[in-house]
């Protein structure tokens, strides 16, 4: 069985850093993309597993990268993050797969992604 593939779209180089050395680490491939329209630009190529998504990015931000996907009936988990304590309702009514508050923990956050990928 092949690995499963994480995209990364968040505008703060340090966080896409961490999360694709952690997730490597345990055997997934990560890809990692700047903001909103890198994202959706890695998605010509291929739909990955599971999408980390940040909303407050420049260019193209997280609510309108989530309404892009929608339209177009991509049906990637999407995992949202945010320091924002107000996203987590607006998680649940777009339907994401989950939220993910920052600053947050790998080793709450390795559990959360096996369970959404059936690992």
């Amino acid at each position: 069985m092949s690995a499963k593939t994480i995209l990364v779209i968040d505008d703060d180089p340090s966080v896409c850093l961490m999360i694709k050395l952690f997730f490597e680490r345990q055997g997934y491939v990560v890809e990692t993309a700047e903001d909103g329209i890198d994202g959706l630009g890695h998605l010509a190529h291929g739909y990955p597993d599971l999408i980390f998504l940040d909303v407050q990015m420049p260019m193209l931000n997280g609510h309108k990268v989530l309404e892009l996907l929608r339209a177009r009936q991509v049906k990637i988990p999407v995992l949202v993050m945010s320091a924002n304590p107000d996203v987590p309702s607006w998680v649940a009514e777009i339907g994401a797969a989950g939220f993910v508050p920052k600053p947050f923990s790998f080793p709450d956050l390795l559990p959360l992604v096996e369970q959404i990928l059936g690992a």
